[in-house]
């Protein structure tokens, strides 16, 4: 039996793509990319705005704190006789209220014990550049969920999530601390700090070291949002660095400024660089 064949279904059977069709399906591609990471960018501009929220949130909390009882949450030195100490604490100065500096980061005081009222927020370490969660910034956190003027509950643990508030962003947290470093004119300020911990629990579990968790174009959202979206003025500041105390002209491995680029005339976010470079300070009652 003689089979037919039909050259032309063959050829159609078997030809590749052709260039316009090719075109198509590579245009298709990079839609679906480009519509894929504008979506991510719109996703991290949402949490970045939830982030500036919760900041405003917390500062008009304390604002409340302040009116009602006088002093910044942990640094009110009376604080056992408002009820803000935790019934296991053991406070130990001379009132059975503060606790005083020590050298011994080991063993944090007791929660919610009393500061010394001066306004400045303290971990009890004076002279150190090193930042510890521990007296008034530990209690600045447990006296606002304990009377109840925050979300959340804070136990003191050095925890995000756990001993101070986790943002919208997993893993990095708000932490407070003022400026210790003399050379910077906002020196004796307290600051919220948007950033992770760095830290070795190993070694010490209560050092607060931060990790440039943030990119430039989050910092600079933030500082746009709030401030004046210049990054080494006003009351947001970038910043790079494990104790905060450093601008944010950090390097990449490339020797270019990772979180801030400066230059002759003004220092500017480098909205370029897109790995995570930085975290932000707000200066707090702005």
């Amino acid at each position: 039996m003689k089979i037919s064949f039909n050259s032309t279904d063959h050829n159609l059977r078997t030809r590749g793509f052709s260039f316009v069709e090719l075109t198509m399906v590579l245009v298709i591609i990079a839609l679906l990319i480009g519509g894929f990471m504008m979506g991510s960018d719109l996703l991290r501009a949402a949490k970045i705005r939830n982030i500036i929220a919760q900041i405003k949130k917390t500062d008009t909390s304390v604002n409340v704190f302040i009116e009602k009882f006088k002093y910044l949450p942990g640094d009110i030195p009376n604080a056992s006789s408002l009820g803000m100490v935790d019934k296991n604490s053991n406070c130990v100065d001379a009132n059975n209220d503060r606790m005083p500096d020590f050298a011994d980061i080991s063993v944090p005081q007791d929660l919610g014990c009393g500061g010394n009222g001066n306004g400045i927020l303290e971990d009890a370490l004076s002279g150190s550049d090193i930042i510890h969660f521990a007296w008034e910034l530990r209690n600045f956190w447990y006296h606002l969920s304990v009377k109840q003027m925050i979300d959340g509950n804070f136990d003191g643990t050095n925890e995000v999530g756990k001993g101070f508030p986790e943002t919208s962003l997993p893993g990095i947290g708000i932490h407070v601390m003022h400026d210790s470093i003399s050379e910077n004119t906002t020196l004796g300020r307290n600051f919220y700090v948007v950033g992770a911990i760095d830290g070795d629990p190993e070694k010490d579990k209560w050092m607060e070291t931060f990790e440039d968790s943030l990119k430039p174009q989050d910092a600079y959202n933030i500082d746009f949002k709030i401030d004046d979206a210049m990054p080494y003025s006003g009351s947001v500041e970038a910043r790079s660095g494990a104790n905060s105390e450093l601008k944010g002209t950090k390097t990449n491995n490339k020797g270019d400024a990772a979180c801030v680029e400066e230059s002759a005339r003004k220092a500017v976010y480098n909205v370029t660089y897109k790995p995570p470079a930085c975290h932000v300070r707000i200066r707090m009652g702005r």
